[in-house]
């Protein structure tokens, strides 16, 4: 599915060169994503039908969460995607074309990480319900303390390979190389 939407995506920003074109092709694939799996659960699950209703105050609490997550998202999309509308506004659009090469490398590993930590979650909740709270706090401590020498790793790997890999990717264009300190506080913010 994900390599029919990147197929997808690509085609449309190719052929149209437009990006309220690729905003559609997101949301519509948001929309029949959702829509499969809503029809796979009636196919596998028919015998799980929601019936009766709920108390005011359970709805009020209901609500006031799937609120709090709505606000959340929210909050992260601004979060992530602010820092491109400030550069462009105070500094340009060659610097945050300078800046998204290096942010794509650090989301990029990030994100192969964020794969290894969700990967392992559905054995973490089977492992809490099964086993004791001293060897759960154990295995806890055991991935935590792997995770933060794979962080070290990797933030240490991008710190000495940011500017090489840079002088390679852009070429005869320095424009496009940011100063030190830019890779630097994107590691540490990594």
């Amino acid at each position: 599915a994900s390599i029919v939407e990147f197929v997808a995506i690509c085609l449309v920003l190719y052929l149209t060169k437009n990006y309220y074109y690729y905003l559609i092709v997101v949301i519509a694939r948001t929309i029949l994503e959702n829509y499969m799996i809503y029809k796979a659960t009636r196919i596998y699950y028919p015998d799980i039908m929601p019936e009766g209703t709920l108390p005011p105050d359970e709805k009020k609490r209901i609500v006031k969460d799937v609120s709090a997550i709505i606000m959340h998202k929210i909050g992260g999309i601004i979060n992530v995607y602010s820092d491109n509308l400030v550069i462009s506004a105070f500094i340009g659009l060659t610097t945050i074309g300078a800046y998204g090469n290096y942010t794509h490398i650090t989301s990029a590993v990030g994100g192969v990480i964020g794969s290894l930590c969700f990967s392992m979650a559905g054995g973490f909740g089977n492992k809490i319900h099964t086993e004791s709270r001293e060897v759960n706090f154990n295995l806890f401590m055991k991935v935590n303390r792997m995770l933060m020498c794979l962080i070290i790793w990797c933030a240490a790997m991008q710190l000495a390979l940011f500017q090489p890999f840079m002088i390679l990717w852009i070429r005869n264009r320095p424009e496009l190389l940011c100063h030190f300190l830019t890779p630097l506080l994107l590691v540490i913010w990594f």
